[in-house]
């Protein structure tokens, strides 16, 4: 492929798969930055609701693109500030390689922690997060207890 095209930080060699012919995460940020968000910005969306099967991952067998975990967190970092008062629901769906979904899904979630927890720090009208640390999946672990309050949330991809 062309200098630029497909390639990305992450080595890819250990997979099987050449990485140089397939869509990843610089092409995805490219389509992001020239398509995407434009339009996204003039609808300007009361709530981004978002299918998140991650089929485009690296190791998904049927999707043949390469998109890593980061850039998966990159795309979303990139597409929450479009929604008024930020307003992101990821449902998760689809995808074949268990690994491969649970490592994009724990990224998109560090980074949706990781901006609910910078506004709090901005705005401080909120109480305090309180640390829990949760070891299940991070589709069964919540982010607030019976009574509401928040709760910062630790996550770990699976090896």
């Amino acid at each position: 492929g062309d200098a630029g095209v497909g390639v990305d930080d992450e080595d890819s060699s250990t997979d099987g798969v050449d990485h140089f012919d397939t869509v990843g995460d610089s092409d995805y940020d490219y389509v992001w930055e020239k398509v995407l968000l434009p339009v996204a910005r003039q609808f300007s969306p009361d709530l981004i609701l978002i299918s998140a099967g991650f089929d485009a991952a690296r190791g998904d067998p049927l999707g043949g693109a390469d998109v890593t975990p980061g850039g998966y967190q990159n795309l979303l970092r990139k597409l929450i500030p479009l929604a008024k008062r930020e307003r992101v629901v990821l449902v998760l769906e689809g995808g074949y390689n268990l690994e491969a979904i649970s490592n994009s899904a724990v990224a998109c979630v560090e980074e949706l922690v990781a901006h609910l927890n910078h506004d709090e720090e901005e705005t401080c009208h909120h109480p305090p997060a309180r640390k829990r640390t949760y070891t299940k999946h991070p589709a069964e672990a919540g982010l607030a207890d019976s009574e509401g309050s928040r709760w910062e949330m630790e996550v770990r991809p699976v090896r």
